[in-house]
């Protein structure tokens, strides 16, 4: 049987179990807790059948498959272990009425299930793209005039926007200190825009100058005074800002490590990257214990041990999955309240994150942002901060049960990116594996955001540093041919 054989032959296998699990997810009445059973059965069955399928076990749908796993169904788990979640912001907490926590659950499974047809049925050849990218990655040369235009992009994106980023990050830290992490997301760093919010638009110049510079600076002696640069700028960022957002970005970081630089091997994650992780986890939960308790406390020493205490005997482990499983809570909001209180919109969000591109010069506010899930959700659950929300969220708001059709586009979406970014490795193309690598960083958030930013960070913090590239290297290929003459 060849490949392509076996992996249609893995598709079908996958689809006659799905509809058997589909039958029971959406025909036998549930509670809570089979919900959650299938749900584990299901991710088994995803993650089995894409291993299957792909040969290469670490890649972009992996981690989007366990980042799903987490932030839907962590408070699921949890719920199995016997572990109480009967105060905070958990399923049981009353404020979701218990049939649309199972509805909810059910929509979600049904659109995994189409998502991950999507997938699969996008990357029939991805294989091939890997088996080059390891045979002969070593002995494709970078075209150093692409990769050398990037650079310089890199770094002069990296100049201009790493102060104002500290200073956001610093004054993030400062309002977590005095009023509560909430109390940022009130401020006048985000609440204004145009040219009154310069520094921040500037700031996030960051990331993707970052991941510019690490692509494209592998063999330089500069890494790894930019790898102690990065480190001091992640550190901060969990401190003062999105621990998920950090989460997420060390995640990409990841990849550009097993695609660009060197294959990491299974040993090395069983091993190694286990023990980061399971370190990682616990600071994490010590950061988001003392955060919610700096402004309440008088000593900082109390405050960090107070913070270790609780971190410890709630186990850090749990206490990160409670946090990621709001996520499913946020997505039960939407589907409570749309559209019995809150109409379909019809597409509307998605037309807004189209318009967002427009620059943010005569408001403070976008006009186009006004018009998210986040905004208009969050006082049914909430009347301090927000409350995320999710791409099947968002989906459902727009086209109710409809939706689950744009969830198999959103897998071809991801299988054809996970697909490019092997690609693009295995050629070496500087640029395109930067804007793919880009694109998917921007989509790993989506998993608990909409789009309502996606197509604006997506236009200027990638297309557009690729554009300035490629007219950096034009020019360059202009006077080179003029000298000549």
């Amino acid at each position: 049987m060849n490949l392509r054989n076996s992996k249609i032959y893995n598709i079908m296998l996958m689809i006659m179990v799905s509809i058997l699990l589909l039958i029971i997810i959406n025909f036998y009445n549930h509670n809570l807790y089979s919900i959650g059973i299938l749900a584990i059965i299901s991710y088994c069955m995803f993650f089995l059948s894409w291993w299957r399928h792909y040969k290469i076990k670490l890649n972009f749908y992996t981690i989007f498959l366990a980042f799903t796993l987490a932030f839907f169904w962590g408070q699921f788990i949890l719920l199995l272990l016997g572990i109480p979640l009967d105060s905070g912001r958990v399923l049981l907490d009353g404020r979701i009425p218990y049939n649309k926590l199972i509805e909810t659950g059910i929509l979600i499974l049904n659109s995994m299930f189409l998502l991950h047809l999507g997938v699969l049925f996008s990357t029939l050849k991805i294989n091939k793209y890997n088996d080059l990218f390891y045979n002969n990655s070593e002995k494709i040369n970078v075209n150093h005039k692409n990769n050398d235009s990037l650079k310089k992009v890199g770094y002069i994106l990296l100049l201009i926007s790493i102060l104002p980023s500290f200073y956001v990050l610093f004054n993030n830290l400062i309002i977590t200190m005095t009023q509560g992490y909430g109390a940022i997301f009130q401020s006048e760093m985000y609440t204004t825009g145009g040219f009154n919010n310069i520094t921040r638009f500037l700031s996030l110049f960051t990331m993707p100058s970052f991941l510019m510079l690490f692509i494209t600076c592998k063999n330089d002696k500069s890494l790894k005074y930019l790898t102690i640069l990065f480190t001091v700028y992640l550190s901060l960022y969990f401190v003062s800002g999105s621990r998920m957002g950090g989460l997420m970005l060390l995640s990409i970081m990841f990849l550009v490590k097993h695609y660009w630089y060197k294959p990491i091997k299974i040993k090395e994650i069983a091993t190694k990257y286990i023990f980061i992780f399971i370190i990682g986890i616990t600071l994490m939960s010590t950061i988001s214990e003392v955060r919610n308790i700096f402004f309440l406390q008088d000593s900082i020493r109390g405050t960090f041990v107070d913070g270790v205490k609780n971190v410890f005997l709630n186990n850090p482990i749990f206490s990160i999955l409670r946090e990621m499983g709001f996520t499913f809570i946020a997505t039960a909001t939407v589907i409570t309240y749309s559209p019995s209180v809150v109409p379909y919109a019809y597409g509307q969000s998605y037309i807004n994150s189209v318009l967002m591109i427009f620059p943010n010069l005569f408001w403070d506010v976008h006009p186009a942002a006004l018009t998210n899930t986040d905004i208009v959700f969050k006082n049914f659950y909430t009347q301090y901060g927000g409350i995320g929300s999710s791409f099947i969220a968002e989906a459902y708001w727009n086209f109710g049960y409809f939706s689950i059709i744009l969830a198999l586009v959103f897998g071809v979406i991801i299988g054809t990116l996970t697909k490019q970014m092997a690609k693009y490795a295995a050629n070496r193309n500087t640029r395109m594996f930067f804007l793919v690598v880009y694109a998917l960083q921007v989509i790993l958030t989506y998993v608990r955001s909409d789009t309502i930013t996606f197509w604006r960070n997506f236009t200027y913090y990638g297309v557009l540093p690729v554009i300035v590239a490629w007219l950096l290297s034009h020019f360059y290929k202009s006077s080179r041919v003029r000298q000549i003459k």
